[in-house]
Order: structure tokens, then C-alpha cells, then sequence
């Protein structure tokens, strides 16, 4: 039984508050039914840049008041997400706070154990990747909350890297193995949607520790994970119509276009260029070893065709 594997990609960009995970919800449920959907899912909104000023805190700084603010806003965030998510007296939304408070309270005690005994880059990684954890619990759970049954995967069970903490290179042979061993048989069992976290990865030593792939990795896990279960497509759900033929946001790019088709040669070329920021340039190069065609989406207007790299 072969099975047919989209990979959808959804950043921080365009999930960032309850309306928009309302509308990440009814993306995903646009899909058909039959669809085996692998969902990558980046931390909401500017949450990494808020989890890496904490980190910068923990090393730089002993005032323990001002950490204590810093993770409370991030608490705070997320909780007032899910009360806008969960009805109030729901076991849900119970259940949806602990796990917040629990993943916030283990920042706090990893934070004040370790700031002194391990290096920046290893420190960073073990704290900054709880925004995906964040995310994607508060996501697996709406999209059961409207009906969509999923399988909430941990990202570090599946891409496996060395200990190049911060810019991890991925292990692709034990990172195959891994999701072909974990994810295949959930697929075929007929659990027909999987949400995993983008950016993270595990480094299994002595110890097992998180590792990230470098900012905007999102993208290239997707295109890990596509790489891996032979996905048929990857859609990469962003705040544009798709890759555009100039940089809209510069003098002079008022009237950009976007394109509609193009060569992975041409998106690397763009991507060094107008494009730049758009994609992770590792996603394409792994997609083309593998001639899985890309699909740039619009997250708010999704009838436009948006850009196909094939």
C-alpha cells in the first residue's frame, strides 16, 4: 500500500493569536479528508524572539524579578490564547493551562539550574524550541475541538542532528529511519493528520538534548519531513500571494507580481535576492535532491495559485 503525503507548513508569520489559529484550523480542514497531512507548525508570532530575550536575561543579567516578568508575559500569552480557544468550563481548557504552566515552569527551573554550567549555544536550545511545544499544543488541541482528530508529535523523536547547537546539521539517515518508523504506521493505521514542530531537533549523546536548526528553520523541517515519508507536495502557508518578482516593500515595488511558476535554480537565485527571507535556502536544495515540488500559499487568501517550484 503506497500512501499519497502532503507536508503543510504554517510559521509564526500568519499563526500568531486565536483568529489566526481559527483560520490555521480551517486551512487544514480544507484539505480533503482522505488527505495524509503532515502539519509543521512554528512558535506564535514573536514568541522565539521573546524566548531568546529570556535566554540573553538568564546569562546576562541576576534579577530575578525582571526573568520572573519575562516568563509570566509568555505564560500569559499563551493562556489568554486558549481562553479565547476553549470554552471556560471545559476540561480542555484545564488541561491546556497545566501543560502551559508546566512547559513555563520547566523553562524557569532549566534557567536558574543550568545558566552557569552550560555554554550559550546549548543553553539556547534547550529553552528556546518550548515555543513550538507551546504552539502546537495549543493547536493539536483546537483542531480537535473542531473535529479534526490528529496525532501530536514531538519533533525530536524525528529529526535527529549532531551537537552544533544553534545550527544543527541533521543526521538524514537516523532522521529517515526515525520517521519512518514513527510516522508511517500512524498514516497507515488511517489517522489521517499529523502536527509536529518546525526549528527543533535532537542530538542523542550521553544526554539527549533539543537542538535548533537556525532561525527560519521551519521551512527546512518541513522539507526534512517531506524528504523523509516521499511526500507527494510541501505547502508553505505564508502573509504573501506567493514568491514575488520584486521586493514589494523597497521604493519602486509597489506594483510586484507574483510569479506563478518556478525552476528551484531560479527560486535559489530569488532567494539571494527580492525574495530573501521568503524561504529557507536549505529547503530547496533537499526538495530538488528529492524533485518534490514546493508550493508557496497565501494563509489569508488561499484560492490564489500562489508560486509552484518544481
Amino acid at each position: 500500500m503506497n500512501l499519497e503525503i502532503l507536508v503543510s507548513k504554517f510559521g509564526g508569520g500568519v499563526v500568531y493569536n486565536a483568529p489566526t489559529i481559527k483560520l490555521f484550523g480551517k486551512r487544514v480542514n480544507e484539505y480533503p479528508s482522505n488527505t495524509n497531512l503532515f502539519v509543521v507548525l512554528s512558535a506564535f508570532g514573536k514568541t522565539t524572539n521573546d524566548l531568546e530575550d529570556l535566554v540573553d536575561a538568564f546569562f546576562k543579567y541576576s534579577d530575578s524579578d525582571g526573568i520572573s516578568g519575562m516568563l509570566e508575559r509568555i505564560k500569559d500569552v499563551h493562556i489568554n490564547i486558549a481562553k479565547e480557544l476553549f470554552s471556560v468550563d471545559s476540561s480542555t481548557l484545564s488541561y491546556v493551562i497545566e501543560k502551559i504552566e508546566n512547559i513555563v515552569n520547566y523553562i524557569e527551573e532549566f534557567g536558574w539550574t543550568f545558566r552557569g554550567h552550560f555554554r550559550y549555544d546549548l543553553f539556547y536550545d534547550q529553552i528556546v524550541p518550548c515555543g513550538e511545544e507551546l504552539s502546537s499544543l495549543i493547536a493539536s488541541l483546537y483542531l480537535r475541538e473542531i473535529g479534526i482528530e490528529n496525532v501530536l508529535m514531538n519533533t525530536c523523536d524525528l529529526i535527529k542532528t549532531n551537537s552544533f547547537f544553534r545550527k544543527a546539521e541533521v543526521n538524514m539517515e537516523e532522521t529517515n529511519r526515525c520517521v519512518t518508523k514513527e510516522v508511517l504506521p500512524i498514516f497507515f493505521n488511517r489517522k489521517n493528520t499529523i502536527l509536529s514542530q518546525g526549528f527543533m531537533g535532537s542530538f542523542d549523546g550521553i544526554h539527549r538534548f533539543k537542538t535548533t536548526l537556525g532561525r527560519e528553520g521551519s521551512d527546512y523541517s518541513a522539507a526534512i519531513f517531506a524528504w523523509a515519508l516521499k511526500a507527494r507536495e510541501v505547502h508553505l502557508w505564508k502573509n504573501v500571494p506567493g514568491i514575488m518578482d520584486k521586493d514589494p516593500y523597497v521604493p519602486g515595488g509597489e506594483d510586484a507580481k507574483p510569479i506563478g511558476d518556478l525552476s528551484y535554480k531560479r527560486c535559489r537565485e530569488l532567494l539571494h535576492g527580492t525574495a530573501r527571507g521568503v524561504i529557507h535556502p536549505e529547503t530547496i536544495n533537499l526538495l530538488e535532491s528529492a524533485r518534490i515540488p514546493l508550493r508557496v500559499l497565501s494563509f489569508e487568501n488561499p484560492e490564489l495559485p500562489g508560486t509552484l517550484i518544481s
